[in-house]
C-alpha cells in the first residue's frame, strides 16, 4: 500500500461486537451517523446471528467474522471469553474491512458502549497528518492521591483501545499485522501476567511505529477514568461541554462540545453508579452526568439492550460456567487489592 493518502470516497466507521452487546452497538451507530450521516457504520460480529434479523440494524451493516478473517477463531474460543475473544478481533476486522472495501482510505474505530454528540470530522482530519491515531486514558496526571491512582493504569494501559483511527498506509497496515499477531496467544485479561487483553499493547504502539498521533483533546473519549480533569456542563441550549486543563497547563478556550462519551462499565441494573468500575462519582450529585447517563439508559432500553445481553456467545457459550467462576475469581482480586490501598 501507498503511504500517499487518497481522497475519501466512502467513509467507514466500525465496531465490533457479540450478540449480547448488539443492542448496544446499535445505540452508538445510530449516534454517530446523527452527526456524521455521510458515515457507513459495520458491526462486526463475532458470534452467530442465529435467530435475529440484520434488517432491524439498518442502515448500519452486521459482518459476521469468522475464521476466514481469523484463522485462529475455532481454537482462540477454547481459550478465551467472549469478552477476550471480541477485543482479540478488532485488528482483525480492521485487517478485514481495508482489504474489502478500497475506496475507503481512512477507518475508524469506536466500541459499542459509546454515544456521540458532535461529528466525527475532527478525528478524521487526524487522518490527514498521521496514519494512526489513539487516544489516552489522561491527558494530565491527577495532582493527590485520590482517584485516579496512577498505577492503576500500568495494569490497564496508558492509552484507551476503545477509540482508534487508521489511514490506509503500509505503516497502518504494518500495526494492524502486529496488533493482531499478539493477540492471538497473548490477548488475556490477566492483570497478574502482565495482560489486558487488546490494550496494553498499545503502549508499545508509539514506540514501534512511525507517525502515531495521540489525540490529547479534552472532549474526545471523555469516561470516568479522566473525569478528574474534565468537568461535564450543559449549557442553556443542552449542548453537553467540557471544560479542562491542556496537557500543557493552559486553559481552552472556552468550554469544548463533548464530542463522545465513552459508558464504560454503565449497567442497566446500575441506574445511580456512572460505572460499576469506579464508586467515586455519584450521579445524585453531578446534574450533567446525570442527565447524559439518563440519556443514554434510554437509548439502551429502546434498543432492547436488556433482552440481547441474555444471549449466549456462539463460540465459546460451551464454557460459560466456568467463565463466571473466572470472573468471579478475578473481581474477589481486584476488591482484595483495592482494600489494601485503602490501607495504605
Amino acid at each position: 500500500m501507498k503511504n500517499a493518502v487518497p481522497e475519501q470516497l466512502f467513509r467507514l466507521a466500525f465496531t465490533v461486537s457479540t450478540c449480547s452487546h448488539l443492542g448496544q452497538a446499535k445505540v452508538m451507530a445510530d449516534s454517530l451517523v446523527k452527526y456524521s450521516p455521510d458515515y457507513q457504520v459495520i458491526i462486526c460480529l463475532v458470534d452467530k446471528l442465529a435467530n435475529i434479523d440484520a434488517a432491524d440494524f439498518a442502515p448500519h451493516e452486521i459482518h459476521e467474522i469468522t475464521a476466514q478473517q481469523i484463522p485462529a477463531l475455532h481454537e482462540a474460543a477454547t481459550r478465551y471469553t467472549p469478552f477476550e475473544l471480541t477485543t482479540m478481533a478488532k485488528p482483525f476486522a480492521g485487517l478485514y474491512l481495508l482489504q474489502k472495501y478500497a475506496d475507503v482510505s481512512k477507518l475508524l474505530y469506536f466500541d459499542t458502549d459509546i454515544l456521540f454528540y458532535g461529528s466525527v470530522s475532527p478525528l478524521e482530519a487526524m487522518l490527514d497528518v498521521s496514519s494512526i491515531v489513539i487516544s489516552p486514558h489522561v491527558a494530565n496526571g491527577p495532582r493527590s492521591r485520590s482517584y485516579p491512582h496512577l498505577r492503576e493504569f500500568l495494569n490497564s494501559g496508558t492509552y484507551n483501545t476503545g477509540f482508534w483511527a487508521v489511514r490506509r498506509d503500509e505503516e497502518a497496515v504494518a500495526f494492524l499485522t502486529w496488533w493482531s499477531d499478539r493477540l492471538v496467544n497473548e490477548g488475556y485479561h490477566n492483570f497478574t501476567e502482565g495482560m489486558f487483553v487488546d490494550q496494553l499493547w498499545f503502549n508499545l504502539v508509539p514506540t514501534l511505529f512511525k507517525n502515531v498521533l495521540v489525540d490529547n483533546s479534552l472532549n474526545h473519549n471523555v469516561g470516568y477514568w479522566n473525569l478528574h480533569e474534565r468537568t461535564i456542563s450543559k449549557n442553556a441550549e443542552g449542548v453537553y461541554t467540557v471544560n479542562g486543563e491542556l496537557p500543557d497547563g493552559e486553559l481552552p478556550d472556552g468550554e469544548l462540545p463533548l464530542l463522545f462519551y465513552h459508558f464504560s462499565g454503565y449497567k442497566l441494573d446500575h441506574p445511580a453508579e456512572l460505572s460499576v468500575h469506579n464508586q467515586d462519582y455519584k450521579l445524585a450529585t453531578l446534574p450533567a452526568l446525570q442527565s447524559l447517563a439518563g440519556e443514554y439508559r434510554r437509548h439502551l432500553m429502546a434498543n432492547r439492550h436488556a433482552h440481547f445481553l441474555n444471549i449466549p456467545n456462539a463460540y465459546v457459550r460451551r464454557r460459560y460456567f466456568f467463565q463466571k467462576i473466572t470472573g468471579l475469581r478475578r473481581r474477589l482480586i481486584r476488591m482484595c487489592r483495592a482494600f489494601l490501598r485503602l490501607l495504605e
